[in-house]
């Protein structure tokens, strides 16, 4: 669902060709904070365009490269585009954490590697939120023209928050956790 949005919603500013979107993808660092690969990018747009809900308007070739084609949303696709923006907009909490599963069998290692672990964890948590801090510093002058930008990288301030939190909380625990006996061994 999140390419198909990507997609539709770059296409309905503009017309543009499968490198164009990916371009797009990477200056908005798409990786960073969101689930579309830039495979996933022409596979939407193939999807798309079998259901109609974006045409080629044009091929173009540059030097010795390969044709490219462009595409441009259709009437169809900008309602699909709205629904898949008002869908999106209403989803609540994503339950897959991989930390989760992690912790659910963290009481299998020594308690000084599930501390090491956990001080790891809040590192790259802390150094990832310095730089969307940093980026949403950058980006403050976007406020007046493009709240959303701001909007979102609050967003993911928010989340860091949290998930900075509970690892400090969670390594005050960590290291008097037993474990629990096995069914073969008790």
């Amino acid at each position: 669902m999140s390419a198909r949005l990507f997609v539709l919603g770059v296409l309905n500013e503009r017309d543009a060709h499968g490198y164009e979107i990916k371009e797009v993808a990477r200056v908005w660092r798409l990786e960073k904070w969101s689930d579309i690969g830039y495979g996933s990018i022409y596979h939407a747009l193939n999807s798309l365009e079998k259901e109609a809900l974006i045409r080629e308007v044009a091929v173009e070739q540059e030097g010795g490269r390969p044709p490219r084609s462009v595409y441009r949303i259709t009437d169809a696709g900008r309602a699909a585009l709205l629904q898949l923006v008002r869908e999106s907009a209403v989803t609540g909490f994503d339950e897959r954490h991989p930390v989760n599963l992690a912790a659910t069998f963290l009481v299998l290692l020594p308690p000084e590697e599930r501390v090491a672990l956990l001080q790891e964890r809040l590192r790259r948590l802390e150094q990832d939120q310095e730089r969307v801090a940093a980026r949403r510093a950058e980006l403050r002058a976007f406020g007046e023209r493009a709240p959303w930008v701001l909007a979102t990288l609050d967003h993911d301030l928010g989340h860091r928050d949290f998930e900075i939190g509970w690892t400090r909380a969670l390594l005050e625990q960590v290291r008097g956790w037993r474990p629990l006996p096995n069914e073969e061994g008790s």
